[in-house]
C-alpha cells in the first residue's frame, strides 16, 4: 500500500506543527506533571501518535496500525534481550562486594574508599 505523507494538512504549517507536536506534549505531560511511569506515557504518545496519523496526516488505518506493531515487533526482538542482559550484569555486580569490585585489598583506608565509591 502506498501513502504519500502531506507535511502541511492544516494549511497552516505552524498549525500543523503544533498539532504534530501532540504526542511529545503528551508524553512529556504524562512523565513530568502526573509522574506517571514511563511505559504508560510511551504508551499514551504512541496511541496519540496513531490517532493523530489517521485523523490529520490522512494515513490509512490499516497502514497505521501495522507500522506501529512493527516497531513493537523490532523493539521486542533487538532491544529487550540487551535490556535483559543488561539487568543480569547489574544484578551480578549488586552480589558483589562494591569496595572489592572497585579497589583492591592493598587500601584499608576509609578515606579513599570515600572518594572512589559515592
Amino acid at each position: 500500500m502506498t501513502w504519500i505523507q502531506v507535511y502541511n494538512p492544516l494549511g497552516n504549517i505552524f498549525l500543523s506543527a503544533l498539532v504534530a507536536g501532540i504526542p511529545l506534549i503528551a508524553i512529556l505531560y504524562m512523565l513530568g506533571i502526573r509522574r506517571a511511569p514511563g511505559y504508560q506515557a510511551a504508551i499514551l504518545g504512541t496511541g496519540s501518535a496513531v490517532v493523530l496519523a489517521i485523523a490529520v496526516w490522512g494515513m490509512p488505518a490499516g497502514l497505521a496500525i501495522s507500522s506501529t506493531l512493527q516497531f513493537g515487533h523490532c523493539f521486542i526482538s533487538h532491544l529487550v534481550p540487551l535490556f535483559a542482559a543488561i539487568v543480569a550484569l547489574r544484578s551480578h555486580c549488586d552480589q558483589q562486594d562494591s569496595t572489592q569490585t572497585v579497589m583492591p585489598q592493598q587500601t584499608n583506608g576509609w578515606n579513599v574508599r570515600r572518594i572512589l565509591i559515592p
